[in-house]
C-alpha cells in the first residue's frame, strides 16, 4: 500500500509528465545544465514556452535554477530519479503500442 506522501510524489510526477513539452526539457537537462536559450535551440520550442514549462517544473520541485549574469541556469533536482521515471515510462509506453 503507498503512503500519502508516496501518492502525493506520483500525483506531482503524473503532472509534470503530462506534458510532452516538459517530458522533452527533461530529456535535454538530462544531459546537463542549459539555459532557457539553449533548451528553446535543442526543443526548437520559443524561449517564454520554454520557460513557462520550466517554472512549471521549478515548482513542482523537479528542476533548480542558477542565476549567471542575465540568465537562468537549470538542473533536473534529482536527475538519477528522473531518469528511472522517463525510462519507466518509455517502456511502458512501447507495451501499449506493441498491444495494439
Amino acid at each position: 500500500m503507498l503512503s500519502h506522501k508516496q501518492i502525493e510524489d506520483a500525483a506531482i510526477l503524473a503532472h509534470a509528465f503530462s506534458s510532452a513539452t516538459r517530458i522533452q526539457i527533461c530529456l535535454e537537462l538530462l544531459q546537463g545544465e542549459k539555459c532557457v536559450e539553449e533548451l528553446a535551440h535543442s526543443t526548437e520550442f520559443t524561449a517564454p514556452n520554454c520557460s513557462q514549462h520550466l517554472q512549471v517544473l521549478k515548482r513542482l520541485k523537479l528542476v533548480r535554477a542558477s542565476r549567471r549574469g542575465h540568465s537562468n541556469f537549470y538542473n533536473l533536482e534529482n536527475a538519477a530519479h528522473i531518469r528511472s521515471v522517463l525510462c519507466a515510462l518509455s517502456q511502458q509506453s512501447e507495451l501499449s503500442l506493441s498491444d495494439n
